[in-house]
């Protein structure tokens, strides 16, 4: 796992985790499963200072990190490939370290956590669906925008068995 941090937490507004997948389903409830096949998973936690414009900026951010891998090799953004973002709210990420206990007092209110995971939802679709769609292999237009539920227990099953999968990054 890689790890990005800024020299001063203190300016940190959201930190997301980046993950490649080539699948993953999201149980939102009894009745409701998100699934994407090739993918990136962000999970997005906001801090105390975070506002709508830099949800729109973590989004822009994330959608523009050439993260992915081709079969050649090369480094591309989610944009160019035909893959999907599921994104997922969590607050976890948002803890620190005091003794043997994590204390998650530097994280934003739920309300205003909601509003601003919508935000970042919403930047995420408008950006996908101004980029030029990418066919996966079933001949569905990609990438598509998933995402959880914010303040709500979920469950996750991911396959991520492509390389260097997973990156923290403090915004």
């Amino acid at each position: 796992m890689s790890t990005e941090t800024n020299d001063s937490a203190s300016n940190t507004q959201c930190r997301i985790l980046m993950q490649q997948c080539v699948h993953a389903e999201l149980r939102v409830d009894e009745t409701n499963v998100l699934t994407i096949d090739r993918g990136v998973l962000i999970y997005v936690s906001f801090f105390k200072r975070a506002t709508e414009d830099f949800a729109r900026k973590a989004a822009q951010f994330a959608l523009q990190l050439k993260l992915c891998e081709t079969e050649s090799g090369r480094h591309v953004s989610i944009l160019e490939l035909p893959a999907d973002v599921l994104l997922i709210p969590q607050a976890c990420l948002g803890g620190k370290k005091k003794g043997n206990s994590m204390q998650y007092h530097q994280l934003i209110d739920k309300t205003r956590g909601r509003e601003l995971f919508d935000v970042m939802k919403s930047e995420l679709e408008k950006l996908v669906s101004l980029s030029k769609p990418q066919h996966s292999a079933d001949g569905a237009a990609r990438p598509r925008v998933l995402s959880g539920i914010y303040g709500q227990r979920q469950k996750l099953k991911i396959d991520a068995s492509l390389g260097p999968s997973s990156h923290v990054i403090d915004l």
